[in-house]
């Protein structure tokens, strides 16, 4: 049921053989989605936004979005490379891709949706990435939660 998109047309949901190319293995299961540049990416022309959405009803008993994701980012400047996540067209949360934010490994991630409790709506992760340096944001294993 996930919608993807690419600026440089790849598909952001791969399976682990893929994954390992970044020294990357999936945190549940055999796939996972790849946001951001890619290892064969020229660093001077990987310019990429990648988006992974869905239509999903946020449960009122758990209004709380989780996923596991693993930042591995080059950039050292925490402002050039930014992971997103989107309700109905509105950033709800977003962070920086860079070397200083590099989580080594897969780190859980929570985001409150509190506010659209009970309702219908138009979810997206995205990651934009300039293209001077690769940043990568792998996700996985996404649900909702009572609590964060």
């Amino acid at each position: 049921g996930w919608t993807t998109s690419s600026t440089r047309g790849r598909q952001p949901i791969v399976d682990a053989g893929t994954l390992s190319a970044s020294s990357v293995a999936p945190h549940g299961g055999s796939w996972a989605a790849w946001l951001g540049n890619r290892e064969d990416d020229d660093p001077n022309n990987a310019a990429e936004t990648t988006t992974l959405g869905q239509i999903v009803t946020v449960p009122a008993a758990q209004p709380y979005l989780t996923y596991w994701h693993w930042i591995k980012s080059s950039e050292t400047g925490c402002y050039y490379d930014i992971a997103s996540v989107w309700v109905n067209n509105n950033v709800v949360e977003s962070y920086a891709l860079c070397s200083g934010a590099n989580t080594n490994g897969w780190a859980k991630q929570a985001v409150d949706l509190h506010a659209f409790a009970g309702s219908t709506v138009a979810l997206r992760l995205q990651v934009d990435a300039d293209g001077s340096l690769l940043s990568r944001l792998f996700v996985d294993d996404l649900a909702f939660q009572s609590m964060p």
